[in-house]
């Protein structure tokens, strides 16, 4: 064997000793032996129109060693949805900015008095530049908002959007899996009356629909879940997940047909991206507010107080904000 250090590794772990591997097996191999010339140099192939005896048109296969007949490529991993990401690390940036906020407090608490009476006039000489700092810092955040106001589809009502059309079907299709899997031994066939029932209703509206864009460009699957919940929603990229439990609340196909379309109507007008670009822009206010709070109470009691305002606060003006938006 030519690389004996390799009989023993596992297949999936090859990939780290690609280079031991010779030059001549690289992809560009057989293109340099096209026209019957090796690497150290020997016979070349006559052009096009010459006449040629006794030279082959295409150079014999290498050999494959046994390092390449073994390789195995790893599976292709999928990244995160940046929204998902973004949702994963909400707590880690409140308790960052607690952190922070706390220890600034402490820094400050433990000066000496003459230390901080240099602060304060270090600060007051420079208190210029802090402001002219400070609106700049105003001026490009409020720049990044603006450049990303987009237009709702149907209503044409101007929205926040911090993350693009791509991300959150991306975030779709992965919760879609992941719904798919939790719900995979309680989905109904297709064949059972109670689904054929919600297909028909939700393939009437799309067909109904038909003018709008947005309506034709979206490939509608329906799925239904056996569970006392009373509760249906619908995905970004047209998955229908209806739950028994809403079925039996509705008295006929007229209520289903209303629950139906206004789910449909929410994931054409993207009101979950447009939730949570605000939550976005809003959880990342909130943590300068945060850690403020942390810095500026002097005790923890006062700022966990603080900080329960601030919470409700923010979950007021989210709520506000949706209200309005729909």
């Amino acid at each position: 064997m030519m690389f004996p250090f390799l009989r023993g590794l596992p297949r999936v772990h090859l990939t780290r000793h690609l280079l031991g591997c010779p030059q001549s097996l690289s992809l560009t191999a057989p293109r340099r032996l096209r026209y019957g010339a090796t690497r150290g140099g020997g016979p070349v192939l006559p052009s096009h129109g010459t006449t040629g005896t006794g030279l082959a048109k295409t150079a014999p296969p290498l050999p494959v060693p046994s390092c390449v007949a073994q390789f195995r490529t790893s599976t292709r991993v999928k990244a995160l949805p940046a929204p998902l990401i973004w949702m994963v690390l909400k707590p880690v940036q409140k308790l960052t900015a607690i952190i922070l906020g706390r220890s600034l407090r402490k820094w400050w608490v433990a000066l000496p008095d003459n230390r901080r009476q240099l602060f304060r006039q270090w600060a007051w000489q420079r208190r210029w530049r802090l402001v002219v700092a400070a609106g700049v810092g105003a001026v490009i955040t409020i720049l990044l908002l603006l450049t990303h106001l987009d237009q709702s589809p149907v209503t044409g009502r101007t929205r926040l959007l911090v993350f693009s059309r791509q991300n959150y079907m991306e975030l779709a299709a992965f919760t879609s899996e992941a719904y798919m899997e939790e719900f995979g031994d309680r989905l109904l066939p297709e064949s059972d009356a109670r689904h054929r029932v919600v297909e028909q209703v939700v393939q009437h509206l799309a067909r109904r629909n038909q003018d709008l864009a947005e309506m034709a460009d979206v490939d509608w699957s329906v799925h239904v879940v056996q569970s006392d919940n009373s509760n249906a929603f619908v995905l970004p990229n047209g998955k229908v997940f209806m739950f028994t439990g809403m079925l039996e609340a509705v008295a006929d196909v007229h209520q289903l047909t209303i629950v139906l379309g206004h789910e449909m109507a929410h994931a054409l007008l993207g009101h979950a991206a447009e939730q949570a670009s605000l939550s976005h822009v809003v959880d990342l206010l909130s943590v300068v507010l945060l850690a403020a709070i942390w810095a500026v109470c002097p005790r923890d009691s006062l700022a966990l107080l603080g900080q329960w305002a601030q919470d409700k606060l923010t979950q007021v003006t989210g709520i506000h904000y949706i209200l309005i938006g729909r």
